[in-house]
């Protein structure tokens, strides 16, 4: 078996855990989410380009394996992964989360909140949705997976670099 029909097969076995299991699932990642942006900071603000590079990059596998449980959620359809719209949806909702969850963080002792962050927890989810939608084509391989994985995380640390200096800035 191929390893993209095996990761298909495994997509196919998300989907048959049925709606409750997901949403719990999609519920208790959440909750992960809201109780680390909940921890007061009890140290100095990251200080250097990396690491604060490294701590905007961190929220986009947060908020992207949350929208890819979403986006299995969204879709009642027994199909191995579902349809664009969900995708849009589950997207959109990591978006809508991600500001919810920085508004609470300013709430936070020692925290701050930030709308870059927002933005890299929104590139986080689309590019989890995007691959997620490219294994479901026929044509998917295992050499453009990759190729997808590897252009994603470079954008996702573009993104960071470029929300890191806003911060920088006094924009975000």
């Amino acid at each position: 078996m191929s390893a993209i029909v095996a990761i298909r097969q495994r997509a196919h076995d998300v989907r048959m855990l049925g709606p409750s299991a997901l949403l719990a699932f999609v519920v208790l990642w959440g909750a992960l989410i809201t109780w680390l942006s909940a921890q007061p900071s009890r140290h100095e603000p990251p200080s250097g380009f990396t690491v604060h590079l490294l701590f905007n990059s961190g929220h986009a596998p947060l908020f992207g394996f949350w929208a890819g449980a979403r986006f299995f959620l969204g879709s009642r359809a027994k199909r191995p992964i579902p349809d664009l719209p969900f995708g849009i949806v589950a997207v959109g909702a990591a978006i809508l989360f991600g500001a919810v969850d920085e508004w609470h963080q300013s709430f936070v002792p020692g925290r701050t909140s930030s709308w870059t962050d927002v933005v890299t927890d929104g590139f986080g989810a689309a590019i989890t949705i995007l691959i997620l939608r490219y294994l479901a084509s026929p044509r998917a391989t295992v050499g453009g997976f990759l190729l997808r994985a590897i252009l994603g995380i470079g954008l996702i640390l573009v993104v960071g670099a470029g929300v890191t200096e806003a911060d920088s800035q006094g924009i975000g």
